[in-house]
């Protein structure tokens, strides 16, 4: 395993997306690395449903 900084490792998550499922972290770097891999999310819209004939 190599060792990096968790400034890096939130900088590649950028965009990713995810969910933390369960962590060690305390409740600071959780928080940031819940906001990283969020960004996704905002960044990306929501496709709209199809228009459905004789709708």
């Amino acid at each position: 395993m190599r060792k990096v900084t968790a400034d890096k490792v939130l900088e590649r998550l950028k965009g990713e997306g995810g969910t933390v499922l369960k962590t060690s972290l305390d409740h600071t770097k959780e928080a940031a690395l819940q906001a990283a891999l969020a960004e996704v999310k905002a960044a990306v819209p929501a496709a709209s449903p199809p228009d459905l004939p004789g709708a």
